[in-house]
């Protein structure tokens, strides 16, 4: 991508990858970072925002330098496949040397440091991976704000941002980091309303008195593996969000409503996975509870027509005996057995029916 290309959406609708405003004036879109800084320092009074794939490293470390940020810092912009070799991934703990993004807030003075993740169910599950979670970060200065995300994700962040410019004037980075924060939490809040409609469909077989059928309940697993790993997002960005709530306390009434605002959005999102977690839990413990029934049932005919089955056996092993007895070597002794046998067999058979087991 040229630093000077914008993207367009697939209505065909131009997304700019970066943004400088004064106020409710946009002053340029789409500018590479050396233009940006010189803008910034001919308007004092302007902010800038900038949306940019991790391959560019030249303006990443450019704002990395000119805020004296850290090595630790750079990596996290960058994330864990730009630096794969195995002493310092194992330095980095197993999860973020796994590769999963690891949701974080950092303050360096002014500077403050935000690693994050969108998003999105797959149409098609590739592997165990059952949630697509794309690493996105930002750096948030007073004056500056540089979101590093993939181009999966750099379009959809880049509409909000510029849906939110009538909001950007009175409030600077600030909001413009809202704006992501917000984009990013309702696709938190889609991927809820997926699985919860999934659920649903699973909810709604139950209530044929049935157990989940085997492809059902590999469903239902992957939709827990699902959230599970939503978890893993939801949860600490809560913490991330009231960190960013707390720094920015001392700023207009209106900014720090927009945080509270922000807080319980993503308090919101970390309760419904916590009750989609239980909901699909309590959807296993119903199938099973199903499949032990249907097994009790299965039992009970087998034990019934293994009582009835047992009947003639006892009693020809009894008649076949080689012991002289009434009946031993007569056609009348053959009938009266057989009509032993009938009769207990046929009363076996009424009160098992009667009782249900069969």
């Amino acid at each position: 991508m040229s630093d000077r290309q914008g993207s367009g959406s697939a209505d065909g609708t131009h997304v700019p990858r970066s943004r400088v405003w004064v106020g409710d004036r946009v002053v340029a879109e789409d500018v590479a970072g050396p233009e940006t800084a010189d803008l910034l320092h001919h308007e004092a009074d302007a902010c800038a925002w900038a949306v940019v794939d991790p391959s560019d490293h030249e303006r990443i470390g450019g704002v990395i330098d000119k805020f004296g940020l850290d090595e630790w810092v750079r990596r996290d912009l960058l994330g864990h496949d730009h630096h794969p070799e195995p002493d310092r991934l194992a330095a980095l703990g197993p999860e973020r040397a796994a590769g999963r993004p690891q949701v974080k807030y950092e303050e360096f003075g002014d500077v403050r440091l935000v690693i994050t993740a969108a998003t999105e169910l797959p149409e098609q599950p590739r592997g165990r991976d059952a949630l697509d979670v794309r690493r996105v970060a930002m750096v948030i200065t007073p004056r500056l704000l540089l979101v590093v995300a993939g181009p999966e994700d750099a379009d959809e962040l880049g509409r909000h941002l510029v849906a939110a410019q009538s909001r950007l004037g009175p409030g600077g980075t600030e909001r413009a980091a809202q704006a992501v924060l917000h984009g990013l939490s309702s696709g938190y809040f889609t991927v809820v309303q997926a699985i919860e409609d999934a659920g649903d469909e699973l909810a709604d077989a139950l209530f044929d008195l049935q157990p989940l059928s085997r492809e059902e309940k590999g469903t239902a697993f992957r939709l827990r593996r699902t959230v599970t790993e939503l978890r893993r997002v939801t949860v600490p960005m809560r913490e991330v969000v009231e960190g960013l709530g707390q720094s920015s306390a001392e700023e207009p009434g209106s900014i720090s409503r927009s945080w509270n605002l922000l807080i319980e959005h993503q308090t919101s999102v970390s309760a419904a996975a916590d009750d989609l977690r239980d909901s699909l839990g309590a959807l296993f413990d119903t199938s099973l509870a199903f499949d032990d029934s249907r097994m009790n049932e299965v039992m009970k005919k087998l034990t019934g027509w293994a009582a009835i089955v047992a009947v003639p056996t006892l009693v020809s092993g009894f008649a076949g005996m080689n012991v002289p007895f009434w009946g031993n070597g007569h056609a009348t002794g053959f009938y009266v057995y057989l009509a032993i046998m009938a009769v207990a067999c046929v009363s076996l058979y009424v009160v098992f029916k009667r009782l249900e087991w069969i």
